[in-house]
């Protein structure tokens, strides 16, 4: 058995109905009406019309349907398909009086050339779903077209004159100081007061053939779901890209550390059996037996001078420097360079690099300066005594 419960709520008057369906044929089961009063906010009057209903409407998801005086927009016009995407959002804009999309939840639908849009503030959708979580939220003429084709009917102070041409409906709703219709609509074998045709239909509507205002609120959603769905499938393969490859070379790495582990223990058993075996200590095992310290490599370097040059050389990029040859050794090297003479002083920035390496504790400097061609040709002669 399935349960339906349909709200619709106009200027002056709100309604509600709960159908229940058993065998594929609907039942209207209750009915009620509550009366709207002069400044009531939609709010309110919708908090009246939930806590009058029945028990058995608490079991369903209601959907509501609201008049155009409580929308910013709920009109329907022909649209070409080609462009419909792209300008709709404007053309509902353009019919929303005093509002801007940002204020606006909105959403269009496109059927057969023929848009239906609704829209609403922001603020107000917000008090609806707090207030009852709907299913679904769109105006009166969309669900009475959709559901009964063609009606002319007065509710809640307001005048619905609906027919439908081609597949595409047309309405005009404008106030009305008269009392609600009296007569009876049928849909199927189920027949309907006309003073609850707006709650009926919104009850039994497809929600994908009308607009929906909660669709706008969907829509992000809908948009960056298949793409957050690849990029996490995409992160997914990295990073299990990443795992395997880690654990292949950890795996690697493991197999190479017993393999040298295997190869110590059996060069302790050959050469040291008397000794335990100690990881990593078989070098030193073997200096213990044959009485020898074992010694860091003592032969000269050029590192150590290098480095001190380095530390001490002036950045080369204000003086214009290009450097020709650098030669070292351990205890000392020869450095040529080039560098732009100044017209003043020729010699000036020339002259800092030798006072600069001059300055060091372990190298004497020496140098020889020729100016040609607008160049001063550098070549240095340094000693290092560590």
């Amino acid at each position: 058995m399935r349960v339906n419960f349909g709200i619709a709520i106009c200027r002056r008057a709100a309604s509600g109905v709960v159908l229940e369906s058993s065998g594929g044929a609907w039942k209207l089961i209750s009915q009620w009406r509550v009366v709207r009063g002069a400044g009531e906010t939609l709010a309110q009057v919708l908090g009246r019309i939930l806590q009058d209903a029945p028990a058995s409407a608490r079991t369903a998801t209601p959907a509501i349907a609201l008049s155009p005086t409580d929308l910013a927009c709920a009109d329907g016009w022909d649209a070409p398909a080609a462009s419909f995407a792209r300008l709709a959002p404007a053309l509902c804009e353009a019919r929303c009086a005093g509002e801007g999309l940002e204020d606006l939840e909105l959403d269009v639908l496109e059927m057969q050339g023929f848009a239906q849009a609704v829209a609403i503030r922001k603020a107000t959708l917000a008090e609806i779903v707090t207030a009852c979580a709907p299913c679904l939220v769109s105006s009166v003429p969309a669900v009475l077209a959709q559901v009964f084709k063609e009606v002319d009917l007065s509710f809640g102070g307001e005048r619905f004159q609906i027919r439908t041409r081609e597949g595409k409906p047309e309405w005009r709703c404008f106030p009305v100081e008269t009392s609600d219709s009296q007569g009876t609509l049928r849909i199927g074998a189920l027949e309907v007061p006309e003073a609850s045709a707006a709650a009926v239909a919104v009850a039994l509507c497809d929600p994908e053939t009308v607009p929906n205002a909660l669709s706008a609120r969907r829509s992000a959603f809908r948009k960056f779901h298949a793409p957050l769905l690849n990029l996490t499938a995409a992160a997914l393969l990295l990073l299990g890209a990443l795992g395997v490859r880690f654990h292949f070379k950890a795996e690697q790495e493991r197999v190479q550390l017993e393999n040298r582990e295997q190869a110590e223990r059996e060069l302790w058993k050959k050469f040291l059996p008397d000794q335990e075996a100690r990881s990593g200590g078989i070098l030193r095992g073997i200096h213990d037996r044959l009485g020898d310290e074992p010694r860091e490599n003592d032969s000269p370097s050029a590192l150590a001078f290098w480095g001190e040059i380095a530390r001490l050389m002036p950045d080369p990029e204000p003086l214009g420097m290009t450097l020709e040859s650098l030669d070292l050794a351990p205890d000392g090297g020869r450095l040529s360079a080039r560098i732009p003479a100044v017209p003043d002083d020729p010699l000036k920035n020339a002259t800092q690099i030798e006072g600069q390496l001059h300055a060091s504790k372990k190298m004497t400097t020496r140098g020889d300066y020729e100016v040609r061609d607008g160049q001063v040709h550098v070549r240095l002669r340094m000693d290092y005594r560590p």
